[in-house]
């Protein structure tokens, strides 16, 4: 089921998973899709796609990247209030260490036609934007990649994490898909035509670490390990990401044709 959280989701499409701590909304990836990932049941989920070396077991290792990201957390979670530099530490170690992204480099802002983006940190040769926002007050209304802020903004107006990573995907022909954190939530989006309709997949870090999600976790590592977003030298469209939303596409085109 999905999970509730502080913001309103009326005016979002957002679709239930027998996951806590993930939903999608806006039909980033349909559920069926999803379900599937996290069930193996995919293409593109051999041990060798993972990057898995030879005599080990998926599984297993995602089991082991769960204790390091947990390790991770918890070392987070007791040095985030008033550590501004905390989330950013947390997500570059996480990604890196867990989620098997070696090479995220410093971007810095980013001049596309005239325009500035901030998105400081890009994996795969760039093509692979994240962006890091500080996170939110444990009593505040927002999560901290829905916070508009000044640093993440465009001259006068300001944007939040999530716009300005929206946003950067549109502009550049060069980036596909990409990552939104705050440490506490995570959202994976892709480039989307449509500004008024949102749509990414988003996992709720503190809940999974805090309550022992697993089955979560492992959802997410077979979702966004650095493998799904393909290789620095191929184009953005070639890989398992874009690949599994053309299979929803497909098979649900397909069981809307039985329906007639």
């Amino acid at each position: 089921m999905a999970r509730p959280t502080k913001r309103s989701r009326q005016s979002r499409r957002t679709a239930r998973l027998d996951f806590a701590a993930i939903e999608i909304v806006g039909g980033l990836l349909p559920p069926e899709v999803v379900t599937r990932v996290a069930a193996f049941d995919m293409p593109d989920q051999s041990e060798e796609s993972y990057g898995i070396l030879r005599g080990l077991k998926l599984r297993d290792e995602i089991a082991r990247f769960y204790q390091i990201a947990l390790a991770h957390w918890e070392r987070f979670d007791a040095a985030r209030a008033g550590n501004a530099s905390a989330p950013r530490t947390f997500v570059l170690e996480l990604l890196r260490d867990c989620f098997g992204f070696a090479n995220i480099e410093g971007t810095g802002v980013v001049s596309l036609s005239g325009r500035s983006f901030p998105i400081r940190h890009a994996a795969h040769g760039g093509k692979t934007p994240i962006v890091i926002a500080p996170t939110a007050p444990a009593d505040g209304r927002r999560t901290g990649v829905d916070e508009p802020l000044t640093q993440f903004g465009d001259e006068t107006r300001r944007r939040s994490a999530t716009q300005l990573l929206q946003e950067y995907l549109n502009a550049d022909e060069h980036a596909l898909w990409g990552l939104a954190s705050d440490g506490c939530t995570l959202r994976l989006m892709r480039d989307n035509a449509s500004l008024t309709r949102p749509a990414w997949i988003e996992a709720n870090l503190e809940m999974i670490f805090t309550e022992g999600l697993f089955a979560d976790f492992s959802a997410l590592w077979l979702l966004i390990h650095a493998s799904r977003f393909g290789g620095v030298e191929a184009v953005p469209s070639d890989c398992p990401l874009e690949r599994w939303r053309e299979r929803g596409r497909i098979d649900g085109s397909a069981a809307k044709e039985k329906l007639r």
